[in-house]
């Protein structure tokens, strides 16, 4: 190879060794705390984004870098073989077709990490999920019925109940059981939540309101497709950000923090 194509290679593989290397120190520095939690919030929500373009970029490089330097090789055989064919014009005619190869190959990339980073639901496991949830709902309208409120706590319920299947572990052969995220909305209302998927500080969750009412500005700021209904439940995406801006007070008052 003439020495202008071994610096374009060299350079190819120089800048996605580069990428690769920031592309470590991002998701090493991703398991630091942050101060702010609107700040996690906001990278957990743009990271699958962020990473797949960065990694496809990576990957990119680094396969324009390997074909530059095969197909030098092959032009510098060929061109020992050929005097009358100038070496020069097929570095020129590989370099375009590089390109095109490495975007379609990045295009791909992206393409494949998409699908598998989007809201992607398991209604299955909601559904088991609703169903354990029934003895704990029966002894909930119990104890309102004898004490003419809900409980504070769970701990106040006297007798036991199904806990939720754990979501990451819901298709092992073991699966694991998770724990009822409960909430007093006043004295005649309460909230039930399962953590789906989760990832740093970010989470998806099933809710139960027991008058069904979602009316929040949260939900009204997002969009329809942000989650799915099952009567009084709502498999809600990022529901952590719920939990960061707003709660219900002892009164059952919908505050905002």
């Amino acid at each position: 190879m003439n020495s202008s194509f071994k610096f374009l290679s060299a350079l190819v593989l120089f800048c996605g060794l580069v990428v690769l290397f920031f592309l470590g120190l991002g998701s090493i520095s991703l398991n630091e705390p942050v101060g702010s939690g609107n700040k996690v919030e906001k990278i957990a929500g743009n990271i699958g984004f962020y990473f797949s373009v960065i990694f496809a970029i990576c990957l990119a490089s680094l396969f324009a870098g390997v074909a530059l330097v095969f197909r030098g090789r092959k032009l510098a055989s060929q061109r020992r073989q050929e005097d009358s064919c100038s070496a020069n014009e097929k570095v020129v005619k590989a370099i375009p077709t590089a390109i095109i190869s490495s975007a379609m190959f990045a295009g791909l990339v992206v393409l494949a990490i998409w699908y598998s980073l989007r809201w992607n639901p398991d209604t299955a496991w909601a559904a088991r999920v609703i169903g354990e949830a029934d003895e704990l709902q029966v002894l909930l309208a119990r104890y309102h019925e004898a004490n003419g409120e809900y409980p504070m706590s769970l701990l106040d319920l006297e007798d036991n109940y199904t806990e939720p299947t754990n979501f990451m572990s819901r298709n092992a052969e073991s699966q694991g059981m998770d724990c009822w995220g409960y909430e007093r909305i006043g004295t005649d209302h309460y909230q039930l939540e399962v953590t789906a998927y989760s990832w740093v500080s970010y989470w998806d969750s099933l809710v139960y309101r027991s008058s069904s009412d979602f009316a929040e500005p949260w939900f009204d700021n997002c969009e329809n497709t942000d989650w799915l209904d099952f009567g009084k439940w709502r498999y809600v995406k990022g529901f952590s950000s719920y939990r960061d801006q707003y709660y219900f007070d002892a009164e059952g008052n919908f505050q905002q923090r």
